[in-house]
C-alpha cells in the first residue's frame, strides 16, 4: 500500500506520526499502560497511566514538576512519591509521599478498552508503511538508517537480521524527518546496543540527542514479549537506551537496565524481579511536540474520543 495512505481501521488515524501520537490518549506520559505494572528502584520523569493494577516499591513519579499516577486497579505501593496526584480507588501505601492530592482514579473499562483499540490500530497501520530511507548493514556489526525529508519508514525483521548481534545503530536524521523504525517478531530482545543520533551517542543529559528522540517511533506491531536490557554473570550482556517513542501495545514488556529517552505504550511492564545491585531501567519521557497547524490540515482530522485529562497535577 502507499506510504500511510488512509485506509480502514478500527480508530481512524491520522497520517502524521507526530499528530497521531500527540493528540493520543498516552501523549505526554512516561508510561501508558493497558495492563499491569510491577516495578521496583526506579523513577518516571513524567507521568504513569495503569489500566490494570500495579505494585511499586521504592519508586519516584516525576521530578520537579508535579506529575500524576492514575491506577484503575489495585495499587500496592511500598516506599516512594508521587509529585503530583495519586489516582487510585483503594491504595495500599506504605511510606509514600504524594504531592498533591489522593484521589479516585476516574478511569472505567470502556475507557482503557477504546485506548487500547486505538494503539493497536495505530501499531497495524504503522506496519503497513512502505519503506522510505536507506537501510544498510555492516560487517562490523553496526546498522545505519538514513532518513530524507518527510515520513521515514524502516523495518526490521528479528527473524530474519537478529539486532542482538550488532553492538551500533546509527540514525542520520534529515532536519525535516519523522521515522518509524518496525521491528517485527513476536519475542524480542534488545541489549547491548548503542544508538547514535547524527553521529552522536544519544544521552538523556546531552543534546541533541535527547531532543531529536521526539521525532523517532519504535514500533513493535507483533511483539507479545520485549525485554530490554539483560544481566550475564560474564559481564558480556547489557543494558540499552532507546531513543525515541515505543510502541508495544500487545507486548508485556521486562525492562532491566538502561533507558527509554522517550514515551512507552504497551500492555504491561515489569523489572523481571532484578534489584537495583544490577542497574535500573528509567522512563525518560519526553513529550511529543505537535507540528504546525498546516500539518495538522494536511494531515486530515483525527476521530479520537478525548478521555478526561487526569495525568497532570
Amino acid at each position: 500500500m502507499a506510504l500511510f495512505a488512509p485506509s480502514v481501521c478500527a480508530v481512524p488515524i491520522s497520517i502524521d506520526p507526530l499528530t497521531a501520537w500527540r493528540t493520543g490518549p498516552a501523549s505526554g506520559h512516561s508510561a501508558y499502560l493497558f495492563g499491569d505494572l510491577d516495578y521496583s528502584y526506579s523513577d518516571s520523569h513524567g507521568p504513569l497511566f495503569v489500566g490494570g493494577n500495579a505494585r511499586l516499591q521504592d519508586f519516584r513519579v516525576g521530578d520537579d514538576a508535579p506529575v500524576d499516577l492514575v491506577v484503575k486497579g489495585t495499587l500496592e505501593f511500598q516506599r516512594g512519591y508521587v509529585t503530583g496526584n495519586l489516582r487510585n480507588d483503594a491504595p495500599s501505601l506504605d511510606r509514600v509521599g504524594v504531592g498533591s492530592s489522593l484521589l479516585p482514579s476516574g478511569v472505567s473499562d470502556a475507557d482503557v478498552a477504546t485506548a487500547r483499540a486505538y494503539y493497536q490500530s495505530l501499531s497495524a497501520f504503522w506496519a503497513d508503511g512502505d519503506p522510505v530511507g536507506n537501510l544498510s548493514q555492516t560487517p562490523w556489526g553496526a546498522f545505519s538508517l538514513t532518513t530524507v525529508p518527510g515520513i521515514n519508514v524502516f523495518t526490521l525483521n528479528e527473524s530474519a537480521a537478529p539486532l542482538v548481534p550488532y553492538n551500533r545503530f546509527d540514525i542520520f536524521l534529515d532536519e525535516d524527518a519523522t521515522v518509524v523504525i518496525n521491528v517485527r517478531g513476536d519475542s524480542l530482545a534488545l541489549h547491548n546496543l548503542g544508538f547514535h543520533i547524527n553521529g552522536r551517542l544519544v544521552d538523556e543529559y546531552q543534546d541533541p540527542g535527547a531532543g531529536l528522540a521526539q521525532r523517532i517511533f519504535f514500533n513493535f506491531p507483533d511483539a507479545r514479549e520485549l525485554i530490554l536490557g539483560c544481566i550475564a554473570p560474564s559481564g558480556t550482556c547489557g543494558g540499552i537506551g532507546l531513543p525515541g517513542h515505543v510502541l508495544a501495545p500487545w507486548a508485556d514488556i521486562t525492562a532491566v537496565n538502561g533507558q527509554l529517552i522517550g514515551e512507552l505504550v504497551a500492555n504491561g511492564l515489569s523489572d523481571g524481579g532484578w534489584s537495583i545491585d544490577y542497574g535500573r531501567f528509567q522512563l525518560n519521557g519526553i513529550p511529543v511536540p505537535l507540528p504546525p497547524t498546516t500539518a495538522l490540515l494536511l494531515a486530515g482530522t483525527l476521530v479520537w474520543p478525548l478521555l478526561p485529562v487526569r495525568s497532570r497535577g
